[in-house]
């Protein structure tokens, strides 16, 4: 079996050490044993307190539009498995955060920007480049809000088949094309199955 894969033995990042801002966020405090005895006092910031603050909230997210940054987009795609290995994608290093980049939009008429993403394949010989890519592709179109376009590359020097996988990912009838393939719309689920 390890005979048929094209890196039998891959490099893998600790998921500990992997960029996420889920990790970031603050964990709840395990309460001490002298919690008990302190009073619990109302908090001035809390925002069911004042009816203005709920009010104008509501009214603000009503006109802003979420921002959406690269961190945003490695958490969508670091955890998709690796179609050859049982891993993710972040831990092989085939995403990483520093490829990710959103473009604003090209005119000021446009409200259309860009989410370009470089893929380093495990090994410059890898076979699956092409599926990995339309991994990443499919679950961004999904997750994304429609105002995004994804453009999905392999990283230059990094895969013999580079030019010829741009090609094929960077055209939508190929894509649409290969997601009428019943097989590899198989594959490219089971790699989406791992995404949190």
């Amino acid at each position: 079996m390890e005979a048929d894969k094209d890196n039998a033995n891959p490099t893998i990042i600790n998921p500990s050490d992997l960029p996420s801002r889920r990790r970031s966020a603050p964990t709840a405090k395990r309460p001490g044993i002298f919690d008990a005895l302190a009073p619990a006092y109302p908090s001035l910031a809390d925002p069911l307190s004042s009816p203005e603050a709920s009010s104008d909230s509501a009214s603000s997210s009503d006109e802003e539009r979420e921002e959406i940054d690269e961190q945003e987009v490695y958490d969508l795609i670091s955890t998709i498995s690796d179609p050859e290995h049982p891993l993710s994608l972040g831990s092989l290093g085939v995403v990483k955060l520093d490829d990710i980049l959103i473009l604003p939009p090209t005119s000021p008429r446009s409200r259309i920007s860009t989410v370009r993403v470089l893929i380093t394949p495990t090994t410059s010989a890898c076979s699956l480049t092409t599926v990995i890519g339309l991994g990443v592709k499919v679950r961004l179109v999904n997750a994304l809000p429609p105002r995004f376009r994804v453009d999905v590359r392999i990283k230059e020097g990094t895969s013999r088949t580079a030019d010829e996988v741009n090609k094929q990912l960077g055209d939508k009838e190929r894509v649409a094309a290969a997601m009428e393939n019943r097989s590899l719309v198989n594959v490219v689920n089971t790699m989406l199955a791992t995404c949190e």
